[in-house]
């Protein structure tokens, strides 16, 4: 099933900082088959990876993880990110953030 929205997150050797960021989402007023979380490496990072793949398998949202094999900056691992991405409408947030709960439900509902 093609979800309405993917998230976008950026990210480089900062796993505490993503873990939050990925609870908000957790947490978020939209249905959670509607949206999958992209969660790209801006260059290898053991502990960002374990990350994500946990939450991948905890299976409460839909993660899924990018390596940049070299670090490119952020603007490059968004692009990787909403190339990845088959969903309609494409939300960036960045690792450091903690998204509102309401956040994709108004983002969907404005687009």
């Amino acid at each position: 099933m093609e979800k309405k929205s993917t998230v976008v997150i950026p990210t480089y050797k900062r796993p505490e900082l993503l873990s939050r960021c990925l609870r908000a989402l957790e947490e978020q007023e939209f249905n959670k088959s509607d949206f999958d979380v992209i969660v790209v490496s801006d260059g290898p990072d053991k502990y960002t990876r374990q990350l994500a793949c946990s939450w991948k398998y905890a299976g409460l949202i839909d993660v899924k993880y990018l390596l940049m094999p070299v670090k490119k900056g952020p603007a490059a691992a968004r692009n990787a990110g909403w190339r990845a991405s088959d969903a309609p409408l494409i939300a960036f947030t960045d690792d450091d953030t903690i998204p509102d709960p309401y956040w994709l439900h108004n983002i969907w509902q404005a687009w």
